[in-house]
């Protein structure tokens, strides 16, 4: 946060974080478990706009063998989080200095959310040196309270992983993952000055809808040159990103109606190589 003098201050960063699960599982066929996850976990927070937080998540799982040397499993989960005491725009003092929450943004990691999550998993063993499996999630993110900052989010992800034991001494494993996050964001800025009845200062909403591409592929090799003495491993990675994002505003002004709006788009790609 920025003084006048331009000074920029950080808020102390403190929390004591709790956690409670409980898990039962039940075989309902010699090859096929079903699982219940049950976990609650408190969060207190100091100089933060909700010091108190809860959740609870509830995850249901089955895993079964398909067919020989095939396993497959299936779970969703549910989250509630619940910020109890939120108190929006706050002010603090820090160092003879008043610093002020941005008015009617609600801080995502803080807030209230619904979270719901979807993951399917595909194992095959072929040989008994080799494993390879499929895995695919979808998990969406809601944001019930407030009207400013991030309203909702989704993330949907889908890649094969392969292991294998090439010689006793030689073992590889790879993996490709492509990746999709699409983020829904409001916020509010100000145009002019006073902002009374008769001023001609405009409160200005924009949304900036944002969705990232990620391609990643990975490759390990290790080799005990020497067991238990000597090993030597390689480990590549290369990350393709895209990000198209559309922004939308609209202006108003004070006890008038909107006056303007624009939409536009692009996109932009990097690519990252480790």
């Amino acid at each position: 946060m920025q003084r006048a003098d331009r000074a920029c201050l950080n808020l102390p960063f403190s929390f004591e974080h709790q956690i409670l699960s409980a898990e039962v599982g039940y075989r309902i066929l010699p090859q096929t478990k079903v699982t219940l996850n049950d976990t609650f976990d408190t969060t207190f927070r100091s100089y933060a706009d909700a010091s108190f937080v809860t959740s609870n998540t509830v995850t249901g799982k089955i895993r079964s063998q398909l067919a020989p040397d095939v396993f497959g499993s299936f779970s969703y989960s549910h989250q509630d989080r619940r910020a109890n005491n939120y108190a929006n725009d706050n002010t603090w003092s820090l160092l003879g200095t008043t610093l002020a929450e941005p008015s009617g943004m609600l801080i995502y990691f803080e807030a209230s959310r619904r979270h719901d999550e979807l993951k399917g998993t595909l194992d095959v063993s072929p040989t008994h040196t080799m494993t390879a499996s499929l895995m695919a999630k979808f998990s969406n993110d809601a944001y019930p309270g407030g009207q400013y900052g991030l309203r909702n989010n989704h993330n949907f992800s889908i890649g094969p992983d392969v292991s294998w034991d090439i010689t006793p001494a030689i073992s590889s494993h790879a993996y490709y993952t492509y990746q999709q996050i699409f983020y829904d964001q409001a916020s509010l800025y100000v145009s002019g000055t006073n902002y009374g009845p008769s001023g001609t200062g405009y409160y200005v909403p924009y949304t900036a809808n944002t969705t990232d591409s990620v391609q990643t592929f990975g490759l390990t090799t290790d080799w005990q040159v020497i067991r238990n003495v000597l090993k030597v491993s390689f480990d590549y990675n290369l990350s393709y990103g895209d990000t198209a994002y559309a922004l939308g505003d609209g202006m108003a002004l004070i006890g008038g109606s909107i006056t303007s709006r624009a939409r536009s788009r692009r996109s932009t790609s990097s690519r990252c190589p480790t």
